[in-house]
């Protein structure tokens, strides 16, 4: 793992710290009281959250407090989770939420069960996909990782002596989730750097989200944001037999 990914891990960490401060601090617990602390995430097989919950178990321990870990990969069992730790007498939790369709539910059952709140990666969101700045959060720069994703096409490309004029980019997202629209919007900014026509060209195919003519295209590199856990930490996949490229962001 490298010293960034450790950072971002060591990071999220303290934002479970955050939540426990919090959850003591607003009189939630007494100091006889065992502080527990719960954190819910979308996917628990992939290897990004085991990370997570690697380096959150580490805080507790140095801490003194008790991390309960649930894999919550459906709303059903994000909300039956929040009621249990309601049930176990928690003081707050920190969650990955796996539908964004579920962030006010989740503010809400957070709030009946009388429970501090605070999201890691992916931010909740109101029923207008606006934020909601009230939940604390602690994320990742997908902008960043985007445009890593861009660089990383560019690079790719120019080794294998594709010109960028007869390149077509496919971009595969799921917009309503920001941090899927933010990694993806940062490949194409990346990409579109070299070549100021390129946003253009990109605009004039919408809905579609191509960049290029398909009569114009000899190579196509596509470049996606999903949740499918082998993704999680990012893949290069050859298609085609070298035709094509797909980049994960």
């Amino acid at each position: 793992m490298n010293q960034q990914r450790c950072g971002t891990f060591r990071a999220i960490a303290a934002a479970t710290l955050f939540a426990v401060a919090v959850a003591v601090a607003g009189g939630f617990a007494h100091a006889a009281d065992e502080v527990k602390i719960g954190f819910l995430v979308k996917q628990p097989e992939a290897p990004w959250f085991q990370d997570e919950w690697k380096f959150a178990d580490q805080v507790a321990k140095e801490k003194g407090f008790k991390l309960v870990k649930i894999g919550v990969p459906s709303g059903g069992e994000v909300l039956t989770a929040i009621d249990n730790l309601g049930a176990q007498h928690a003081q707050g939790f920190v969650i990955c939420v796996p539908d964004v369709k579920l962030d006010p539910a989740v503010v809400a059952k957070a709030r009946q069960n009388n429970l501090n709140l605070m999201t890691v990666e992916d931010r909740l969101a109101d029923g207008g996909g606006k934020p909601i700045e009230a939940v604390p959060h602690m994320g990742i720069s997908a902008t960043r990782i985007g445009e890593q994703v861009g660089e990383a096409i560019a690079q790719e490309m120019k080794k294998r002596g594709w010109n960028p004029a007869e390149v077509g980019a496919i971009r595969i997202a799921y917009d309503q989730l920001s941090t899927a629209r933010e990694r993806t919007d940062g490949a194409v900014a990346a990409l579109a750097a070299p070549d100021p026509e390129t946003e253009r060209r990109q605009a004039d195919l919408l809905p579609c989200k191509r960049i290029g003519e398909p009569a114009a295209v000899a190579h196509t590199a596509l470049f996606r944001a999903s949740d499918a856990a082998r993704f999680i930490n990012a893949a290069d996949i050859l298609i085609d037999g070298g035709r094509s490229q797909l980049d994960h962001a």
